[in-house]
């Protein structure tokens, strides 16, 4: 949206939506009491509503413009932007070519009764069709992904809307402009690597001790998991680093234990470690001071 103009000052004004329900919304008005659209800030007149008090007959009437009204429907609500999308891309993906709405419509044309052993041979029938046709699907990552889309063949479960500038990069509110098309897989795939991309960022802004302290921390890591594959554990019950290489602490926080304090990084990992690892708390000790 446009900066507020000087002078300008917010009202909340009320409307009413398809269902007759009154809603309440905030809107600008300038020093001279004119209506300011509330995505690009013109001024604009309603002769029924001069007023703020005064009731609106629909939401559109907070902006200027029907285009101002689709511009911000596009920005802000994800299915708007999925179906701009849909007419512009058909639903292609643009990384790996495949049509997706053609994957649906083959595995749709598959009737699957709701339970029995006709609705297991119809599944198989439409999982052999979506392996064909995408073997994108096949990963061992991509498997629930292919599963959904045979029980239930949407265009939701096949194709995502991705960010061509991520969202953390202050690509969330945007226009088609920065969508594009991308099968299930594909879109996976990318996720995975931003968020990669987004831990080394933090990582790399990390205190040079504190991101050795991590590299200690991930050797120890990797070298209780194959203590424990050795032993027939299961690896991830040992795990002292979450996915980005922050310290896990068992649960004591409220949002899964996550720390990322600077000066308590020793003492938290030599209680996490325990009383009988003097090699390793030598080496956080030395990492910690260089």
């Amino acid at each position: 949206a446009a900066e507020m103009p000087a002078g300008a000052t917010v009202h909340t004004v009320r409307f009413t939506d398809q269902a007759a329900k009154v809603i309440e919304a905030e809107q600008p008005f300038s020093d001279a009491g004119t209506r300011l659209c509330v995505l690009c800030m013109s001024g604009y007149e309603l002769p029924h509503a001069r007023r703020p008090e005064a009731k609106l007959s629909c939401r559109a009437e907070l902006f200027c413009s029907r285009a101002c009204h689709l511009r911000e429907r596009e920005m802000a609500c994800s299915a708007g932007l999925r179906n701009e999308l849909r007419k512009l891309e058909r639903g292609m993906c643009v990384l790996c070519k495949l049509d997706c709405v053609d994957l649906v419509r083959r595995l749709a044309a598959i009737r699957a009764p709701e339970r029995g052993a006709e609705r297991v041979a119809a599944l198989a029938r439409r999982r052999d069709i979506a392996l064909r046709v995408a073997p994108q699907f096949a990963g061992t990552s991509s498997k629930k992904s292919l599963e959904r889309l045979v029980a239930s063949p949407v265009e939701g479960y096949a194709w995502q809307a991705d960010h061509i500038v991520p969202v953390f990069r202050g690509g969330g509110l945007c226009t088609v402009a920065n969508m594009r098309t991308l099968c299930t897989p594909c879109h996976a795939n990318v996720t995975k690597e931003q968020a990669k991309q987004r831990a080394d960022e933090r990582r790399t802004a990390r205190p040079k001790g504190q991101r050795r302290i991590d590299d200690v921390l991930k050797r120890e890591q990797q070298r209780r998991r194959e203590a424990a594959v050795a032993k027939g554990a299961a690896p991830e019950t040992i795990d002292l680093l979450s996915d980005d290489g922050d310290v896990v602490d068992g649960g004591d926080s409220d949002e899964g234990g996550c720390q990322d304090s600077e000066g308590d990084d020793e003492e938290l990992v030599l209680k996490l470690i325990g009383s009988d690892q003097d090699d390793f708390k030598d080496d956080v000790r030395g990492a910690a001071a260089t």
